[in-house]
């Protein structure tokens, strides 16, 4: 088990940073950063990926991305 750590990136605000995994426990120490993702297995109808670009800009106007992401996860 991996569990990342967004302080590794010194100088960047953490109000500015997601995490994108499959493995909710790998952004355990920044719940708020994260965005949980359902494996990619190759399925041609897999649309994740869409839906990640289209909340991805959704949050490109946002002061601090963690306030929304917490509201929507």
């Amino acid at each position: 088990m991996y569990i990342k750590d967004l302080r590794v990136f010194k100088g960047i605000d953490l109000s500015k940073m997601l995490i994108i995994d499959n493995f909710v426990y790998s952004f355990a120490f920044h719940l708020e950063n994260g965005i949980p993702m359902v494996p990619y297995f190759g399925e041609k109808e897999d649309n994740e990926m869409i839906k990640l670009i289209k909340y991805i800009k959704g949050l490109s106007d946002k002061d601090d991305l963690r306030s929304t992401n917490t509201s929507i996860f």
